[in-house]
């Protein structure tokens, strides 16, 4: 494939992207929403951290990171918007968010409602050292990890 070939595809990707979430911006019209962005600390690519979930599953942790509520640090995006904002099947989100859990990035609480069948999952929050959010007071205050003729 050449390369004016890829950037049409690129260009065609984006602009559709583009349509999408002004649509979505559309239909979300009277809502407010809070502005969102998190740091990379740079020990999340040389201390192994993103070999350990894979990019995919960080790719998972950050849409859900970008449904917290910074006072409690829980999020709680349903799995069809999880899938939809990654891309990502429902059965890879699953088990991408199991591996979250596993290495302890986030905590997985399923509620039920009063008659016991399931209403909602809810994310905790336990990541806050490699990536971290604007809420966060300690965001700017020291390295994770100090790499030494690195």
């Amino acid at each position: 494939m050449n390369m004016n070939m890829e950037n049409k595809q690129i260009k065609d990707y984006l602009a559709e992207a583009a349509t999408k979430i002004m649509e979505r911006a559309e239909a979300n019209k009277g809502y407010e929403y809070e502005n969102y962005w998190i740091s990379v600390n740079y020990a999340m690519a040389r201390g192994g951290y993103m070999k350990t979930i894979g990019p995919r599953a960080f790719g998972i942790f950050v849409v859900i990171r970008s449904f917290m509520n910074h006072k409690t640090k829980i999020a709680f995006p349903k799995l069809k918007t999880i899938h939809e904002l990654t891309g990502l099947n429902v059965g890879t989100v699953r088990k991408d968010t199991s591996l979250l859990e596993k290495h302890g990035w986030i905590k997985r609480v399923v509620e039920k409602d009063n008659k016991g069948k399931f209403a909602v999952t809810k994310y905790i929050i336990l990541q806050n050292d490699l990536v971290r959010g604007s809420g966060d007071p300690s965001f700017n205050k020291k390295p994770v990890t100090r790499l030494i003729n690195g």
